[in-house]
């Protein structure tokens, strides 16, 4: 089999938060640290290490499914859906009509109304918008913020983890609990901060693409 590094994205937001897991489980179950410093930590401990990383980060991402299902939930949605509330942070009035009449010319969605539009039927507009952004190569900026999100997520995920098997196998050990906890917080702190950043510039990004030949044309499309 052809041998294959990983990407940007396997390592934010799997090989990262599966080795904070088990970071994080040295402290709470010593044998696991004994496993792998034992008599040292040679390459093949390294490669050892990171295989498992990569595993446990699988597993991770499922707990940071359901983390982000409840942040956001909480919050009314995810970012890319905020646009379609009357008092959103997002875009300043004049951008939103500015993008309501970019959606009308480039995506052809010629009676779409942003503001007070369902999420559900936002959602996959702003899938719609994303791909245009990403055909005209403008999502560099946006897909950073992208990758720093999940690697957050995971992150924060890892920790709350360690805090919730520290109380069931030492739950004595409250210190580590504490730690875990806060770590749990900033990592939280910052998925929050990424996931707007990402919806934020997406949408700055499908503002300054430049028009389409349907658009100079005023070609508008059922």
């Amino acid at each position: 089999m052809k041998e294959r590094a990983f990407s940007f994205y396997e390592y934010a937001g799997i090989v990262v938060p599966g080795t904070a897991l088990l970071f994080g489980l040295f402290f709470v179950l010593p044998e696991i640290k004994s496993i792998f410093l034992k008599g040292g930590f040679g390459v093949g401990d390294l490669g050892l290490f990171v295989i498992i990383s990569y595993v446990a980060g699988h597993l991770i991402a499922a707990v940071g499914n359901l983390l982000e299902l409840f942040w956001w939930g909480l919050r009314g949605g995810m970012p890319s859906l905020w646009v379609v509330r009357k008092n959103q942070r997002l875009l300043a009035p004049e951008q939103i009509v500015k993008l309501e009449a970019r959606v009308r010319a480039r995506l052809g969605l010629q009676s779409i109304t942003i503001v007070g539009m369902e999420p559900g039927r936002w959602e996959p507009v702003f899938g719609q918008l994303r791909a245009e952004v990403a055909r005209e190569g403008r999502d560099a900026r946006a897909e950073i913020f992208n990758g720093n999100y999940g690697m957050s997520r995971g992150i924060a995920s890892a920790f709350l983890m360690v805090a919730l098997i520290n109380v069931a196998a030492a739950w004595t050990e409250w210190r580590v609990t504490l730690v875990s906890i806060l770590l749990f917080l900033l990592a939280l702190t910052r998925m929050n901060r990424f996931g707007i950043h990402y919806a934020r510039a997406m949408l700055w990004e499908f503002l300054q693409l430049p028009e389409s030949e349907k658009e100079r044309l005023k070609v508008t499309v059922p």
